[in-house]
């Protein structure tokens, strides 16, 4: 009841968010089961990772999900399960584009919140991976993490690690330092924008107090992106983006429903 409650409540209406049209109950004897009835999709972000997808397409499907998980954070609530199969995508008719959702809120927890290891392997963020024994404070900032790797597999065009060997990277990174996007290129030949590479490794550092929330990531992708003659998209400099999150002003308000209309 939880995710319908979300749906329908405290993250309903966003352009980005799935939308809940009703809830389901149905009482088998003493037993009662509970069924969400959501919108209709054609289908989801894994079935693009087979195909290149142009920089103007990656970015807003990364300003679209950005949008959506700021909006979450700003009621207080982590998704906790990021992935191409919980982004839902329709299709614009006569043309490449296509609008992207987050679905699948059911692993949804209230920040601050304990919880153990949750999520999908592959993306789970280090501190809810190794947190099976003692439970860690839900942040915001794991959906960061995971929506780094997604940013990896954008620009790859496929998976780039199968969940054992990442759980295995990731680790190794917390403890020795080693660097999880630098693997990831190397072992997925990634060929993308070096620019496209710096806000993947801000969202995958191995320490959660070094990432970035949504909405930073949703305001430097919206100020550092522009127009470039004939129509295409440039970055508006070369600065470097590894600064830490401290330094960044966390007063700004970031518009959750606005996105850069590429």
């Amino acid at each position: 009841m939880q995710e319908a409650e979300l749906l329908r409540d405290k993250l309903a209406g966003h352009p980005h968010i799935v939308a809940a049209h009703g809830v389901l109950q149905h009482a088998y004897g003493r037993h009662e089961t509970t069924g969400i009835v959501l919108e209709l999709a054609q289908n989801s972000l894994s079935s693009k990772l087979g195909q290149p997808l142009a920089l103007h397409q990656r970015l807003r499907i990364a300003q679209e999900c950005f949008s959506a998980l700021h909006a979450a954070h700003v009621q207080g609530y982590a998704h906790l399960d990021i992935k191409p199969e919980n982004i839902l995508v329709w299709d614009q008719p006569q043309s490449s584009a296509f609008t992207t959702k987050v679905a699948d809120w059911g692993f949804a927890l209230p920040e601050g919140t304990l919880a153990f290891k949750r999520g999908t392997p592959g993306y789970t963020a280090p501190e809810l991976l190794v947190a099976e024994q003692a439970p860690v404070k839900v942040d915001s900032r794991a959906d960061v993490y995971s929506m780094g790797v997604m940013l990896l597999e954008l620009a790859a065009h496929k998976r780039v690690w199968p969940a054992f060997h990442h759980d295995e990277v990731i680790i190794s990174e917390a403890v020795f330092g080693e660097s999880f996007v630098a693997a990831t290129v190397a072992r997925a030949e990634v060929h993308c924008e070096p620019q496209w590479l710096r806000p993947a490794q801000w969202c995958c550092h191995a320490d959660v107090c070094m990432r970035p929330y949504p909405g930073q990531v949703l305001a430097y992708l919206q100020e550092h992106v522009m127009w470039a003659a004939h129509g295409q998209l440039a970055w508006r400099d070369d600065t470097p983006l590894l600064i830490a999150p401290q330094h960044l002003d966390m007063s700004v308000t970031v518009r959750a429903h606005e996105v850069l209309l590429l």
